[in-house]
């Protein structure tokens, strides 16, 4: 079974993903406004951050900083997101399969320790704290954008 802490450290995991994955749709969403050719918000993440990024070089030509921000960001993004979706989505190996009959847990063979999830929803801050401070280069470049 999943323990109270396992399951408030996946809480916390999820709650941290969403917020990074909102705050790098609005940035995308602005940006889609100065392009000619936008990035789709309901395309899989992979590709909208890969978008974010192509928007970014053209928006944010001269402004190196905010480019290779938006790339480091980007791409610890994408690189951290397939261990959230193991743990979100309850695959997290295919010998690690939480089962679900009837809205119970009633089956799960490892799913890390809390500290180890936590550690990720860690992680996960840690990329909105670049991305906090990538909207502070943007408000001493532009005048405040956002």
């Amino acid at each position: 079974m999943v323990s109270d802490e396992q399951f408030r450290a996946i809480g916390q995991v999820a709650l941290q993903w969403a917020f990074l994955e909102g705050e790098i749709d609005r940035e995308t969403l602005r940006l889609n406004k100065q392009n000619d050719k936008p990035q789709t918000l309901g395309a899989k993440f992979e590709d909208r951050a890969c978008g974010w990024r192509r928007m970014a070089a053209i928006s944010y030509k001269g402004h190196d900083e905010l480019i290779d921000g938006v790339a480091a960001i980007s791409a610890k993004a994408v690189t951290i997101k397939p261990e959230r979706d193991r743990l979100i989505h309850c695959n997290l190996s295919e010998d690690l399969v939480i089962r679900i009959r009837r809205g119970e847990v009633v089956e799960i063979l490892e799913i890390g320790s809390a500290p180890q999830i936590e550690d990720l929803a860690c992680h996960i801050s840690n990329i909105t704290v670049e991305l906090f401070h990538h909207f502070g280069r943007l408000a001493r470049v532009f005048d405040n954008p956002l």
